[in-house]
């Protein structure tokens, strides 16, 4: 079982990530032998955008794959210095990764591509920082990803945290999804119910956006059989 510090800090995203343009960003370490699931979690509050609809995710993604974790993520840390402390402290975290993009379900990219993906979370000092709601993705993680770029950074971060990143489908919800009528919508809803938040990559305190992810999976073709 995770170790949670919610750590409810009035920072805003958007405010946060404007600021690696003037201050100190370093790499502090490689996430490759970490287990996560063993390591103290900082949650730091941040705004964000949320979709509750499977239209304005389209619209304010630049694409939309099914892709797959290919390496061990990068963290960079944004310093600033704090007279309080009167030393250097972290305002913001952040690391990269590559997406194989294994299906393309909107723009302008193509099967085999490896992406450049942002996560607003990392590493430091030994314990997994986060800005975000969703879990850190890992080396062999394979979802569904509504992105949008980010040409200050150079890669794609997910459109809006958890409401944009779903579980790939399967077995009788990849089935179901794929020819859902009048008369087997309620079967995939059930399918849908009996799914948890770690099946969607969420802390254990946040709410799965399993009506979103109905839309998403019958309005696209979401199943890489």
């Amino acid at each position: 079982m995770k170790k949670l510090i919610a750590l409810l800090v009035s920072v805003a995203f958007i405010f946060c990530v404007s600021c690696s343009n003037s201050n100190e960003s370093t790499s502090d370490n490689q996430t490759s032998a970490i287990d996560y699931s063993t390591m103290e979690v900082v949650r730091w509050e941040a705004d964000g955008l949320f979709c509750y609809d499977y239209e304005q995710l389209e619209e304010l993604s630049d694409i939309a794959v099914i892709g797959t974790f290919t390496q061990d993520s990068t963290t960079e840390c944004i310093m600033n210095y704090d007279e309080a402390f009167g030393k250097d402290v972290l305002t913001f975290i952040y690391s990269y990764n590559k997406i194989k993009v294994e299906k393309v379900l909107k723009g302008n990219v193509n099967v085999g591509d490896e992406i450049t993906a942002i996560q607003a979370c990392g590493i430091h000092n030994d314990k997994l920082v986060t800005f975000s709601d969703m879990e850190p993705m890992a080396k062999g993680d394979q979802w569904i990803f509504f992105l949008i770029y980010d040409e200050t950074y150079g890669g794609y971060w997910c459109t809006s945290d958890y409401s944009s990143r779903f579980p790939v489908p399967s077995g009788q919800s990849a089935t179901l999804s794929r020819s859902v009528n009048a008369n087997t919508e309620a079967q995939l809803v059930s399918e849908i119910e009996k799914m948890t938040h770690e099946d969607f990559g969420v802390y254990s305190d946040v709410a799965p956006m399993k009506d979103l992810y109905y839309d998403v999976i019958t309005h696209y073709d979401c199943t890489l059989q």
